[in-house]
């Protein structure tokens, strides 16, 4: 006895003690949870768990049914395997983490309490006293009730450490300064704050619409509360969001409770417990949180006078915690709806505007259905399905600019809403100072009637003067205005087809473009014809104008077109932009000068003209300078055009300028409505045929062919007919394979010395041509059946044989190099322009991401490719081996052969806290990159393909669906050949289902980077680890061709 008494400490024994008993917690808290709920519940509970089987699941859930709790744990044990492993490994960082605030934060003994102030959904804050500094705080803590067996919630200890450590490093004005971070003795993490005496923003709209002539109920926080002073605060929140967002903070969780007014007049926007990093993946802590109850969590702000916590009612305003973090009333819809990936800036943006609306309305958005909803989940149901009562409904009476600035923050896409907070800002503040609000109508008229406005002390007779000679002296300027009602410019145009022949043609033409979208030799004649028709055209235009109007612009300006644009790329469309812009702010200048408008205004539209002229400029090299070719430096072609007083001009000389040549339009360049022009399609045709008529090509074509039809080969003996848009490029040295340069995508690669091909940002996308044959796709459903995977998830537990003809399959994932030639501009969130970054380096041949599906399958289709169907890529990925990854059967391969999540990226500051996770899970893996690398950068596997594992997901061209069982006729069929499958009665490519990605990414762990893993992203989802492989069907013929 007295030997095992002294025995020595083994502190790994007490770690596996601890962490034995953190499982059986977590286990137990999991198994009263479903205990509560039925069995529709518990499956959707468990659902987005890593489960072994469907069997698994039934049998845990007829075991509760049968009330046998031996037999249903032993099942949930082995569901709730990796969970519980997550638990673990976050209970182990959690205690790490306080440890460490223990040891360096100050003693809770330090601060003299006194009354509480406040409460939320995780912590209470009380009014204290630093006793070594004899100054009033406010320390906020995490709340007593949220202990689990004595000891804190982990998930809200990590949020409420968070919180304390995004707000301290946010040095603004506008946010509450944290002074320091503790630990209670009972292990409950606290920090010191400022005490902010005042008002919260919710009291003050409040008194704002307050009913009846006492001035008094106007009155909070001893501040006479109107509309405009609203309007300032809510500019001086957003600064503050602004700052955040800069530093890469979003707040998510914007609300009139969470900005308090100073008795002083500063504004602070308080409550940054829900904030975190962009592009940080989300943290569902309700997923093993048995406080996850469907009943609300109170919601409150830091006052200094009342607690200001709400009861537990379906009330629209009130944060709720769980899966979907934040406020209802205020909530974005891509955070209603848990689109984490989706969450950032633009959310934050949207609340502000919901803050606007209930400034405007009276009450928050969704404030229409009262507080009498049957509970939270029927409330939460509405606000994330439906769209709230429109500003314009709820406050008819607001200022028409107020109302334009709520609707387009508010906008239902985070696309459609302001770039940023800070242009939201902007807009507020041109309303505060009765300058232009952008979000409501534009153009001089309005300029004019805002300056008119802003100079009181001009006499009425001069304003009326004004605008009086704007409107009867220049007949463009009318037609601007009436431009902004479609009615009327549709009548003008109409106008304009009935008096001139050019603009019938002109209207043939631009259909007749987007009907040539495709790279094809055979259309040789076609693009001819159409440039032919285009210079018949403006040659009519300049007859049937005159040569004073249209006719000067097409003598000064067409005949220098052919120096004037730049080939593709996104500098054309950027200097475009600013040409119109120039022309359009000279032309405004020239008419408000002959209208006697105040000089000051002319001069500083002048000097904005020639500001856009001179970025005109430099986005293009060797060519007519912008101000000749604008008439800014000599010829008056403005004031020619405004004489001409012609409703439909600037919409002519829009569309000739692009028929011309001299911005991006039909005829040159790239746009989303033409592809690329049909000049540059021509030349890229002939490019093709000229070297498909060389000596070379031949050769290269003769020896493809002998490899295809060789009986013996990896092709078993096909027919491969020339194709001119392919170059062939010989067989990869290391898989046997044909490889082909598509020509319409780049310049043919060279094979080096060993044999590789020497990739540059100018390259075209390399086809490789994967030979065809019969296939089992999926994995087993049972153990001890063909192709079992454990890892497996339930959607590819069918096994299904299809049968692949040979096809072509991109050696690489597309580039953002070769997406920008064809597309015009580089969508990714991670992009070699902008790369600065120490930790992260991006280069042209990086993959493009950040593009939906539908604009992969436009984009491709321009020069006859198409997205490879989810068989396609199993096959090619798998080599045609029974391996569970690309590299081998062993996760091990992976390490220095994927771009997978790994302890460089890991280690990063800001890094997802998923990542660590994964991490754990194949603790070996390493790789150089912190996101995504450039193509090719790992070996390929045994058909030649690289980064069919890791780097970017690809789409797939299939929607997403179950796998056909092969005793099952109803089943959505297969597509021989492809391997594509169709739903009976749907189209093929269906642009509104949710589709197919493949392969991982650099934020995926090895369970993901297998080659039966499916993702599945909505058609119109765009994210930064998602980019696309193109493919294309291979050419060939009969056996005697």
């Amino acid at each position: 006895m007295a030997s095992e008494q002294n025995e020595p400490r083994d502190p790994s024994r007490e770690d596996s003690v601890r962490e034995d008993s953190v499982r059986d917690q977590a286990f137990e808290r999991w198994f009263e949870e479903l205990m509560h709920l039925d069995t529709e519940e518990r499956s959707a509970r468990l659902e987005s768990e890593t489960v072994l089987s469907d069997r698994d699941l039934d049998d845990f859930l007829d075991a509760l049914e049968e009330g046998d709790q031996g037999r249903a744990r032993q099942h949930l044990s082995a569901l709730l395997r990796f969970a519980l492993d997550e638990e673990i490994q976050a209970s182990n960082e959690l205690r790490a983490r306080i440890e460490e605030l223990r040891r360096l934060g100050p003693n809770s003994d330090r601060f003299h309490r006194g009354r509480k102030i406040g409460q939320g959904g995780m912590g209470v804050i009380h009014r204290v006293t630093d006793r070594s500094l004899r100054r009033e705080l406010a320390l906020k803590s995490l709340r007593p009730d949220r202990m689990r067996g004595g000891r804190p919630d982990p998930s809200l200890v990590r949020r409420f450490i968070d919180e304390a450590q995004v707000t301290a490093q946010l040095e603004h004005p506008g946010v509450v300064p944290v002074y320091d971070v503790g630990v209670e003795p009972d292990g409950r993490p606290f920090f010191a704050m400022q005490l902010v005496h005042g008002v919260c923003f919710g009291d003050a709209i409040r008194a704002l619409h307050a009913s009846g002539d006492n001035p008094a109920a106007k009155v909070a926080g001893g501040i006479t509360w109107n509309r405009e002073r609203a309007i300032e605060t809510l500019v001086r929140a957003s600064e503050s969001v602004a700052y955040a967002h800069s530093r890469g903070v979003v707040h998510r969780d914007l609300k009139p409770d969470n900005i308090m007014v100073g008795a002083f007049g500063a504004v602070y926007v308080m409550d940054w417990g829900l904030a975190r990093l962009v592009g940080e993946e989300e943290e569902v802590v309700a997923e093993v949180d048995a406080y996850a109850s469907p009943t609300v969590e109170p919601a409150s702000v830091v006052t200094d006078g009342r607690d200001r916590s709400q009861s537990d009612h379906a009330d629209p305003t009130t944060t709720r915690e769980g899966t979907v973090l934040g406020t209802l009333a205020y909530m974005s819809p891509e955070q209603a709806q848990g689109r984490h990936g989706d969450v950032g800036p633009a959310s934050d943006e949207y609340a502000l505007g919901a803050i606007l609306y209930h400034v405007l309305a009276g009450h928050a958005p969704y404030g229409e259905l009262g507080r009498a909803a049957d509970d939270f989940d029927t409330l939460y149901d509405r606000v994330r399905q439906t769209r709230p009562l429109s500003i314009d409904e709820a406050a008819p009476q607001a200022p028409a600019e107020l109302r334009a600035i709520c609707r387009r923050a508010m906008a239902a896409e985070p696309a459609d809403r302001y770039p940023d907070v800070g242009d939201f800002v902007d807009d507020l503040r041109a309303y505060l100072e009765r300058r232009v609000v952008r979000a409501h109508r534009t153009g001089v008229l309005v300029s004019a009637a805002k300056w008119i406005e802003r100079n009181r002390a001009l006499s009425g007779a001069v304003a009326a003067g004004l605008l009086l000679a704007c409107l009867s002296g220049a007949g463009w300027l009318a037609s601007e205005a009436r431009a902004a009602e479609k009615a009327l410019e549709a009548q003008s145009l109409e106008s304009a087809r009935d008096n001139y022949a050019s603009i019938a043609r002109l209207d043939e033409l631009e259909r007749s473009a987007s009907e040539l979208q495709s790279i094809d030799p055979s259309l040789i004649e076609a693009y001819e014809a159409w440039i032919a028709e285009a210079d018949a055209v403006l040659e009519l235009a300049r007859t049937e104008f005159g040569a004073g109007t249209i006719g000067a612009w097409y003598d000064s300006r067409v005949v220098k077109s052919s120096a004037a644009l730049p080939r593709r790329g996104p500098e054309s469309q950027q200097r475009a932009q600013a040409l119109d812009e120039a022309r359009r702010i000279e032309r405004t200048a020239a008419v408000l000068e002959r209208s006697g408008f105040p000089q000051e205004i002319v001069i500083d539209l002048r000097a904005m003209a020639g500001e856009a002229a001179a970025a005109a400029d430099s986005l293009r090299s060797g060519s007519v300078s912008a101000a000749d070719a604008l008439g800014l430096g000599g010829v008056p072609f403005a004031a020619a055009l405004a004489s001409a007083g012609s409703p439909e001009r600037d919409s002519i000389e829009r569309r000739l300028d692009a028929l011309a040549g001299l911005v991006p339009g039909p005829r040159r360049g790239t746009t989303p409505e033409f592809g690329l022009g049909v000049e540059d399609r021509l030349e890229s045709a002939r490019a093709m045929v000229a070297w498909q008529a060389g000596d070379e090509a031949r050769a290269a074509w003769r020896d493809a062919a002998a490899v295809a039809a060789d009986p013996a080969g990896p092709y078993g003996g096909i027919a491969l007919v020339p194709d001119r848009r392919l170059a062939p490029l010989g067989v990869d040295p290391l898989s046997g394979l044909l490889e082909f340069a598509h020509l319409a995508t780049g310049a043919a690669p060279r094979r080096g010395a060993d044999g590789r091909l020497e990739l540059g940002a100018g390259s075209a996308v390399v086809l490789v041509l994967v030979p065809g044959g019969d296939d089992l796709l999926g994995n087993g459903a049972e153990p001890g059946d063909e192709l079992y995977d454990p890892l497996a998830r339930d959607d590819e537990r069918r096994l299904h044989t299809v049968y692949l003809d040979p096809w072509l399959m991109a050696k690489h994932e597309l580039t953002q190099a070769q997406w920008e030639r064809l597309a015009g501009a580089n969508p990714s969130a991670y992009r070699y322009e902008d790369s600065g970054d120490d930790s992260i380096t991006i280069t042209p041949l990086n993959p493009v991401e950040n593009v939906r599906w539908s604009e992969a399958v436009a984009v491709l289709a321009t020069v006859g490719l198409e997205l490879p169907t989810e068989a396609q890529f199993e096959v090619a990925a798998s080599a045609r081996s029974d391996d569970r990854w690309p590299t081998g059967d062993d996760p091990a391969s992976l390490r220095d052969a994927a771009n997978l999540v790994d302890g460089v990226a890991a280690a990063i500051p800001g890094a997802p806290s998923q990542w660590a996770i994964y991490l754990a899970k194949n603790p070996e893996h390493t790789d150089p990159f912190v996101v995504h690398g450039p193509v090719g950068s790992f070996p390929a596997n045994a058909y030649g393909l690289h980064d069919v594992a890791g780097n970017v997901y690809e789409w797939c061209a299939d929607a997403f669906g179950p796998y056909p069982a092969e005793d099952d006729p109803g089943a959505p069929p297969l597509w021989f050949g492809r391997g594509e499958r169709v739903a009976p009665g749907e189209p093929a490519l269906d642009p509104d289902a949710d589709h197919v990605a493949r392969g991982g990414a650099f934020t995926s762990s090895h369970q993901e980077a297998r080659v039966t893993f499916r993702e599945r992203h909505a058609a119109r989802s765009s994210f930064s680890n998602l980019g696309l492989r193109a493919a294309m069907r291979a050419p060939l013929g009969s056996e005697g061709e």
